[in-house]
């Protein structure tokens, strides 16, 4: 007990710690003193244009050596990092200051390049030890720290634009004893207008002169500036100071301060999220328990439990969703293999999600090692190809689907080729724009290696096993007739209302944490908060299923068997909701480029889509399993197998209406619902009585009927003395006749015959006397019978040997198998 105690304790203590922490990477680099330490320059990018340029694509100081590009992953590459080598020099705790790094002379398109990257708000991402730089900007009015995207390249003020040329590097250092460890990355821009001492000249060869607006003693300050630099034309001297400061931040806790963007953004507001989410879900989660324990127990119980007397004589029809039990299964009827396709590419997407969100809360995919969430997304995405096939091949298999080649290949590309054939547009376009966010060819050949070399076969793979397996089995049987919609249907249960109200909820329980989701990927900022993703995550899920299964009910209960793609729109609107919010998000960018407006929106409805078959694939399986749970909890003709044969023909609908009438006199009322009679209303405005579906679930429906009709009344001396000689004398036929039965059963028409009914022929003369009608011989044996009610004792003859004749059909449909009449009303009527 002890043990059990100490489990949950520690149990609890992890959940409590969703904050997910993460894991660097790489390995500590212990620099000495005197050591250099490279400092690497990444991309120039900007949240207003979303189009990274390359650093060395506007002129600014280049490295002696040449530059150099640094070794980068896949995921660096799709993200348009491109990492490279500079000029600059640090040494270990070595403190430089006024250091001239460059002069460079600006002609009139550097000026226009460089004003127009000012305007558009262009950052610098420098990198140091693979740590990026937080940016220290220092103003008249304020002094602003931000530790993520970069520091600006200049500024304007009015119509005048000034240029950052000297910064100020701040390095944060961790000490050990056998060296230093860099845990901290600052740089703070300036724009001065510096002059050689006594107008030198330099023509950048060999050491620069002194500078007579810097001094060597000391950083620069703000306060020190006598003149900005503006962009024109002319020579611009580029330079830096560098600054070295102790840190007791020890090296695997260096990114805490970026991740955290130094308690910016407090965890109480995720934990509000996580609060306004739970909150939703409990919500839903009372009305799916009350649907559950009040109104499903209540229709079941009613459902399942015998009618007394009193009950019988009220005629009371069914109503609910019991009624649509032989059609809810039924395959959708508009586009089955884009449904099956559907699934198979949610499913896909489904798992894709939740496996990285468990790797990204275990800290393995954390912004530390960059490039590693996309590169770990696109593996597992590929990866999970064979859950994509086995899924579709098996619910297309279950829709008895003869395509499931062309299933399998919709199933390999259509989502993945969409995919791909918006990134490959979006990347001729940063071609074209020369923006590194343009992928190599390199890259782009190893894509499509892993989505032909790996994710179709593997997809091939799932499909094959699918295939191999059993369908999905259903508690109730499908009829080959489809049963009518009733219409009109209430309003409230449109498709259109559904799928707009559906949505809502799940999109509330996760638009809190989307802001943040958003804002990484558009705005540069870091998200490392993957614990309380995992969680919003859990709890969309959760959502989604739960608000289908309750708007699923109230369909079936208004009789529209028709759920399939409605539970897959349903919970999949959540995407649209999404997509409408990013609409309102985009307004943040202050985007002036067409491209950019082509670039967000594409790549946001691409992931919508994505979330549109995440989610609604979750809407559909709880569905699925809500759908198989009640109606394997009530008495629905679900135990025995369809006979083969036709359908009842239109030869067999005149013997059936003379039956009816004929049970009407000898049943009484109320027996039709219970042999799966349904009313149809015909061209003449006349309400009948028809069979639903094969004749075989009728006979069943109806020997059962009048087995309990006719045998649960055991002070009856009349009904029980009937039922005693009717088993009796039915067994003893059916011995005699076993031998020659089996070969004398092809379907049901024949059945009727070879026992002596009326021929096709007869049934289609009219009736030459009103008041005397010729009944078939299943129920009195070639005998006239009139409609007036008969006495006691014809009642217990007619009784007898319609009980008898049920047997015998009973015997024959079930391949001569003696007993008790077990099966349904044609045993009685036909």
């Amino acid at each position: 007990m002890r043990t059990i105690f100490t489990g949950a304790a520690r149990a609890a203590l992890v959940l409590a710690t969703c904050r997910a922490f993460y894991l660097p990477g790489v390995a500590p680099r212990t620099f000495r003193y005197g050591d250099k330490v490279e400092l690497k320059v990444n991309k120039l990018t900007s949240v207003h244009t979303q189009i990274p340029y390359d650093y060395y694509s506007l002129k600014f100081c280049r490295p002696r050596g040449g530059i150099k590009q640094a070794t980068e992953n896949l995921g660096e590459f799709l993200s348009g990092d491109l990492i490279e080598n500079s000029p600059y020099h640090l040494f270990m705790e070595q403190d430089q200051f006024c250091k001239v790094l460059c002069q460079v002379d600006l002609t009139k398109s550097d000026v226009a390049a460089l004003k127009t990257i000012i305007r558009e708000e262009y950052h610098h991402n420098w990198i140091i030890d693979n740590l990026p730089a937080a940016s220290i900007v220092d103003s008249e009015q304020y002094i602003i720290t931000a530790y993520a995207g970069g520091f600006p390249v200049g500024y304007q003020d009015h119509k005048a634009s000034y240029l950052f040329n000297h910064v100020n590097i701040i390095v944060e250092y961790h000490p050990l004893d056998d060296g230093s460890r860099v845990v901290g990355f600052y740089v703070e821009p300036f724009t001065v207008k510096h002059k050689f001492a006594n107008d030198a000249k330099w023509d950048g060869s060999g050491e620069a002169p002194p500078l007579s607006t810097c001094d060597k003693s000391g950083p620069m300050v703000y306060e020190a500036i006598a003149a900005k630099q503006d962009v024109q034309t002319g020579p611009v001297i580029f330079t830096y100071d560098v600054l070295w400061r102790a840190s007791n931040v020890k090296w695997a806790s260096r990114w805490d301060i970026y991740l955290s963007m130094d308690n910016a953004v407090p965890d109480k507001v995720h934990w509000f999220s996580i609060v306004n989410s739970l909150l939703i879900v409990l919500f839903l989660t009372v009305m799916v328990a009350m649907i559950m324990v009040r109104n499903l127990h209540r229709d079941i119980v009613r459902y399942n439990r015998v009618l007394s007397d009193e009950e019988k004589a009220e005629d009371r029809e069914e109503s609910g969703w019991k009624l649509v039990h032989a059609d809810v299964f039924r395959p959708p009827d508009k586009l089955p293999m884009l449904f099956c396709v559907c699934v198979g590419t949610g499913v896909q997407v489904l798992l894709c999600a939740a496996i990285a969100l468990i790797f990204a809360a275990a800290g393995f995919l954390s912004p530390a090692n960059r490039g590693s969430l996309a590169t770990a997304v696109l593996v597992l995405f590929v990866m999970m190809g064979i859950f994509a096939g086995y899924a579709s091949a098996t619910l297309y298999k279950t829709f008895k689907g003869r395509l499931w080649q062309k299933c399998t290949l919709c199933t390999a590309f259509a989502f993945p080729g969409i995919c791909f054939g918006t990134f490959l547009t979006f990347d001729s376009l940063l071609y074209y724009y020369g923006s590194t966010g343009a992928v190599p060819v390199a890259s782009l050949v190893s894509l499509l290696a892993l989505w032909f070399g790996v994710s179709v076969p593997l997809v091939f793979v799932g499909a094959y096993l699918g295939y191999k397996r059993e369908p999905l089995a259903y508690p109730t049987i499908t009829s080959n007739i489809p049963r009518e919609v009733p219409t009109p249907q209430p309003w409230y249960l449109s498709v259109w209302f559904t799928t707009t109200v559906g949505g809502i909820l799940p999109f509330g329980a996760c638009f809190v944490e989307l802001f943040f989701i958003l804002s990484s990927m558009w705005m540069d900022q870091y998200y490392y908060v993957f614990g309380f993703t995992g969680l919003v995550f859990i709890i969309l899920v959760a959502t989604c299923c739960e608000i289908t299964i309750v708007l699923c009910y109230f369909q079936l209960c208004s009789e529209n068997h028709r759920w399939w793609w409605r539970s897959f729109l349903t919970s999949g609107s959540t995407a649209f909701y999404v997509f409408a919010y990013s609409v309102d998000y985009f307004r943040r960018l202050g985007a002036d480029e067409w491209f950019t407006y082509v670039l967000y929106f594409g790549y946001m409805g691409l992931i919508c889509v994505g979330l549109f078959l995440l989610t609604g694939t979750c809407g559909f399986l709880a569905c699925l399993w809500f759908t198989k749970k009640i109606y394997a909890s009530i008495k629905a003709s679900s135990g025995a197998k369809p006979v083969d044969g036709p359908a009842l023909t239109s030869t067999l609908q005149e013997p059936l209406k003379k039956s009816v009438k004929e049970l009407d006199t000898l049943l009484g009322s109320g027996w039709q619902e219970k042999c799966g009679l349904v009313k149809e209303v015909s061209s003449k405005g006349e309400t009948e009585w028809v069979l639903e579906k094969h004749a075989a679930e009728f006979k069943d429906k109806g020997a059962d009927f009048i087995k309990t009709t006719y045998g649960v009344k055991e002070d009856d001396p009349v009904r029980t003395t009937a039922k005693k000689d009717a088993v009796a004398n039915a067994e003893r036929e059916l011995e005699a006749i076993e031998a020659d039965v089996r070969a004398d059963t092809t379907n049901f028409e024949s059945t009727y015959n070879n026992l002596g009914g009326t021929s096709r022929a007869d049934l289609q003369q009219p009736d030459p006397s009103p008041k005397v009608k010729q009944q078939p011989d299943s129920l009195h044996g070639n005998r006239a019978a009139t409609t007036t009610q008969p006495s006691s004792q014809e009642q217990s003859a007619d009784v007898k040997e319609a009980l008898m004749n049920a047997q015998e059909l009973l015997a024959k449909a079930n391949g001569g198998n003696s007993g008790t009449c077990s099966g349904s009303c044609n045993c009685v009527i036909a």
